[in-house]
């Protein structure tokens, strides 16, 4: 199954709407880590501009810009 997330907010990292989108693609990968059962889905992230480099995503996700 492919899941696709707007991620396209991250962009603005000093903002609320920033904060939860950046967190929330954290968490995720927290949980795609330790729960087997979710790793046969597919994310997309659809984002504006690259994300933070501290953010790294697993192989299940595909980052795709847009503008």
């Amino acid at each position: 199954m492919k899941i696709g997330i707007n991620a396209s907010f991250a962009r603005k990292e000093n903002t609320g709407i920033g904060q939860v989108t950046l967190n929330f693609l954290r968490e995720l990968e927290g949980v795609l880590a330790v729960n087997e059962k979710l790793r046969d889905l597919e994310f997309v992230v659809y984002v504006e501009e690259d994300l933070p480099a501290d953010l790294h995503l697993s192989k299940n996700c595909t980052v795709r810009k847009f503008l």
